[in-house]
């Protein structure tokens, strides 16, 4: 549950679900910078 989660988890939690999906996808990303869209979109 998000509500139970510490104010900054739930953006941590976010941004991992999105590194690890870029990496399925895209195995070399992990090389490259490490959450490209997370940062464009912050």
């Amino acid at each position: 549950r998000i509500g139970a989660l510490a104010p900054g988890r739930a953006a941590d939690l976010v941004l991992l679900d999105e590194d690890l999906a870029v990496r399925a996808v895209r195995p070399s990303a992990r090389r490259a910078v490490p959450r490209p869209t997370a940062r464009g979109a912050a």
